[in-house]
């Protein structure tokens, strides 16, 4: 397999991928540079008339995403583009909806559940809203009911303890989760993302659980906002 292909394994390469994106972009700027309407695809440079555009992806997603003008779609392609793991890209790009096969149920998500949505969002009030590993990490242990039981406590505004974090009898699913989290605000190494892409490790659900956290870690809070 072409090792060029595939050079993004550890979550802990992909935050620094998103630490260096978010020293070359402030996005508080970009929201007072932008607005929705100075993204319509008729204005880009890239345009063609009749032909569209002729990228598959938007060059431009991170700061449509930004200014909460992007589709869900569109920003995990993106995100996609840049990990670069085969593996991990086939999962994803198998759950994607389809034009040719319309009555295929598509499977992307933003959250897990209502409980889910208003667990996060409630702790989401409280946190640093800068910080988008903490948010990210939050995101995931939100998603799990018994899991955010156990760690509600250790988290606050800027930080969670994840040293103080010690449950016993969660379920695969809800470690993974746990895992996951740890490994987006800390950049340990505890699941790849190769072992992402195995579904005999990881259910769907919970691999676009993950896939979420992932683009918030990318994009930041926005990420929850692409239509």
């Amino acid at each position: 397999m072409n090792e060029a292909c595939n050079t993004i394994d550890g979550l802990d390469e992909f935050i620094a991928l998103c630490d260096e994106y978010e020293n070359e972009m402030n996005l508080e700027a970009a929201r007072k540079l932008y607005r929705k309407s100075d993204f319509d695809c008729e204005l880009c440079l890239h345009h063609i008339k009749q032909l569209g555009c002729p990228f598959k992806v938007c060059a431009y997603t991170p700061e449509k995403v930004c200014c909460e003008c992007a589709t869900l779609t569109a920003a995990i392609k993106y995100m996609i583009g840049e990990i670069h793991n085969d593996r991990f890209s086939e999962r994803v790009y198998r759950y994607m909806p389809r034009r040719k096969k319309k009555r295929k149920k598509v499977e992307l998500m933003l959250f897990y559940d209502p409980l889910h949505r208003i667990a996060f969002y409630n702790q989401y009030l409280k946190l640093n809203h800068q910080n988008a590993g903490l948010i990210s990490a939050v995101y995931l242990l939100t998603a799990d009911n018994e899991l955010w039981k156990y760690v509600w406590k250790y988290v606050d505004r800027d930080s969670i303890s994840f040293v103080k974090i010690k449950p016993k009898g969660l379920s695969p699913d809800a470690y993974i989760l746990l895992c996951a989290a740890k490994d987006l605000y800390l950049g340990t190494e505890h699941i790849s993302l190769s072992e992402l892409a195995d579904p005999v490790i990881v259910e769907k659900t919970t691999f676009c659980l993950v896939l979420n956290a992932l683009g918030i870690r990318r994009f930041g809070y926005s990420y929850l906002s692409t239509k």
